[in-house]
């Protein structure tokens, strides 16, 4: 992926943990949002809470809030925050999320 994982960000490589993830934003999703149908691969998970980070393969990335229920809200959306990269992610998220928070 070319960056360094900062905590309480986790890099996911178990594709049935992967899988799993990605047909919960199927559910929870509704049908009719772009992201319904959008090709998308499950790269991370914040361990301290229900945010996953999903790869677009336009090159964006997908921040997801997951609520674990469907629908996940009255719009029938998670909360969802995107990004034009990885690296905007990592710079704009990541790491000033690491940097006011004491993880280790």
């Amino acid at each position: 992926m070319g960056i360094e994982w900062l905590s309480p960000w986790l890099p996911l490589t178990d594709v049935k943990r992967q899988r799993g993830l990605e047909a919960e934003l199927r559910r929870e999703v509704l049908e009719g949002h772009w992201l319904y149908t959008a090709a998308v691969t499950c790269i991370a998970v914040r361990r301290d809470q229900d945010d996953v980070l999903y790869a677009l393969d336009d090159g964006r990335v997908a921040l997801v809030h997951l609520h674990w229920m469907t629908p996940a809200s009255p719009d029938g959306l998670p909360d969802i925050a995107i990004y034009p990269s990885l690296s905007a992610w990592e710079k704009q998220s990541m790491k000033p999320l690491h940097a006011e928070n004491d993880w280790d």
